[in-house]
């Protein structure tokens, strides 16, 4: 009984509002089925645009699978929607120049691929290589090591080795070489870099193929071998990519709805980032649909890149879209005429994993209380519009008799969708596409709950290993599907904010929202460590990378 009195009050009717039921039947005139049916279809494209965009190599922001990317999402952004627009921006990403080792006196060569830099000093070799005898440490235990000269060697060990690595180092290792393993997980993979200590080890992955040759090889004796790799830190160009579904009752009115399309490994060759891929897909397959079926509010449909890099290409993309009006000039490349904040009455990322069957909407930020009296702000619930998705939930099982396995205690989880019992292991912050945004309207997530996503960032992540998993998906756009069709055809979201329209009251805010996300300038120095003052040869011309740390969105550089 005490579970049925708090269920009636947290699902309850905000004032002033029509009876949620009674609005489902007018927002659905046949019911769900329609849309429902039409979600099981899309699964196959989803499915399609998956295998696709893994297909291409790594996605890994400038990296040649990436460019085969944006040159795929475009094509279909332009079949489907209106104003496409290109948006091009600088981003700081590490170039991979390639690597290979020689073995003496054979002569063989081998391809090898560098790791991601241990914060920002990157994987690389003096020009005639880094030399010495290949000695292979297996797990790379304590007992690995035994009678093994590893100073000055060359140590080849499996990739499934925890931070071990670091004791070839501190015996004096020149490089390490992981093999590809036949299964990992992301907790392995981060554990071949330092996210603090910019340690300047050379760390490479060589194809378990490669692998069993050398170690054909190493059976009849000891060989010598040479190691030569180059990643540098380079400013290249990068793009986000936009176009609209117009609605046919509010067409000057949009719904931001918005995925990444990058892809991550601590192998930025090797980054096939199929499940990844899986928020992207359902992207691409909503922009078909609502160009098939037009709602009634325009959606803006935005894929972000250089979400890897610190979610930049969101970062970039509020500067001049958002804030481009606001505060910079004409001369600037961030400058705008309008902003799209006038016309944006919210913002709805995907963050879609095929781990589990569960889809979970919860706010990030920019929601105001149900009585519409103030904004909140920061990880906190929710407005009349999460609330309505969470009856929308309970009518949709009425209807249907289908359980999507969906709880109310984990529809109330303040933080992050599944919180109750969601894995998140330490060494790891999901971010979300549309963080940068949050200042300036409500933005939530349609997230996979409980998702710990086993294969993000490693060199593993394919579609053949991710297809049993892609079941999983299909409850999800069901639900998706129907939340969307609520959202885009009916006045809730509206409704739900301070003023009628929500974006003047936004504007009116934005000068002080404007605080909350910044551009940062500075200058750096080099100091004299003695008595820490500026070293007065500094050249200002000097390029110089900079971390910065922490923050909505994680690390980035420039």
């Amino acid at each position: 009984m005490l579970c049925f009195l708090l269920f009636s009050s947290t699902f309850g009717t905000s004032a002033g509002f029509s009876e949620p039921e009674g609005e489902f039947e007018t927002v659905f005139p046949q019911g769900p089925e329609p849309i429902l049916q039409r979600a099981r279809a899309d699964y196959e494209l989803v499915r399609e645009h998956v295998k696709n965009l893994s297909s291409f190599g790594s996605r890994f922001t400038t990296y040649p699978g990436y460019e085969q990317a944006v040159t795929y999402i475009e094509n279909w952004f332009r079949k489907y929607l209106t104003n496409v627009e290109i948006h091009t921006y600088n981003l700081t990403v590490i170039a991979d120049y390639g690597a290979t080792m020689t073995v003496h006196p054979t002569g063989q060569n081998f391809t090898l691929y560098p790791l991601v830099p241990n914060v920002v000093s990157p994987v690389i070799t003096p020009s005639e290589g880094l030399t010495g005898p290949l000695v292979y440490v297996g797990k790379g235990e304590i007992a690995d090591f035994n009678n093994k000269t590893i100073k000055d060697s060359i140590v080849l060990m499996d990739f499934n080795s925890h931070l071990h690595w670091l004791d070839a180092a501190k015996f004096g290792a020149k490089a390490v070489i992981f093999v590809e393993p036949s299964f990992t997980l992301r907790e392995e993979a981060f554990r071949k870099r330092l996210d603090i200590v910019p340690l300047n080890f050379p760390r490479f992955y060589i194809k378990k193929e490669d692998f069993w040759n050398l170690r054909n090889l190493l059976v009849n004796g000891e060989y010598n071998v040479t190691v030569r790799g180059e990643t540098r830190w380079e400013n290249r160009p990068a793009v986000n990519i936009m176009g609209y579904a117009p609605g046919w009752k509010h067409p000057d009115e949009w719904i931001i709805i918005a995925a990444y399309f990058d892809s991550y490994s601590v192998v930025p060759s090797i980054a096939p980032g199929a499940s990844e891929a899986c928020s992207i897909a359902t992207l691409l397959a909503l922009a078909k649909y609502y160009h098939e079926n037009p709602p009634e509010t325009s959606v803006l449909f935005v894929a972000f890149s250089g979400h890897n890099q610190g979610v930049w290409g969101a970062r970039e993309w509020v500067e001049k879209y958002i804030f481009g009006s606001l505060r910079y000039l004409p001369a600037s490349p961030y400058y705008r005429e309008e902003t799209l904040a006038a016309n944006t009455l919210g913002a709805f990322g995907l963050d879609i994993w095929p781990d589990t069957s569960l889809l979970y909407p919860y706010a990030e930020a920019g929601f105001p209380y149900d009585d519409g009296s103030r904004s909140k702000w920061g990880d906190e619930m929710p407005s009349l519009i999460y609330l309505r998705l969470q009856e929308l939930y309970y009518w949709l099982k009425d209807k249907t008799g289908k359980d999507y396995g969906l709880t109310p205690q984990d529809f109330l989880a303040s933080k992050s969708p599944g919180s109750s019992i969601e894995v998140v292991t330490p060494v790891f912050k999901r971010m979300k596409c549309l963080d940068p945004l949050w200042p300036f309207a409500p933005v939530s997530f349609f997230s996979t709950g409980k998702a710990w996503l086993p294969y993000y960032g490693t060199p593993i992540d394919t579609f053949d290993r991710l297809e049993p998993l892609l079941p999983n998906l299909k409850p999800q756009l069901e639900l998706l599907y129907v939340w969307l069709h609520y959202i885009l055809n009916s006045d809730t979201l509206r409704d739900s904010l301070i003023n009628q329209p929500a974006n003047k009251w936004l504007l009116s805010q934005a000068h002080e929202r404007m605080k909350r996300i910044v551009p940062v300038f500075g200058r750096v120095y080099t100091w004299n460590l003695t008595d820490w003052t500026p070293m007065p040869q500094y050249d200002p011309e000097q390029t110089v990378l900079v971390k910065l740390t922490g923050g909505r969105g994680g690390d980035y550089y420039k």
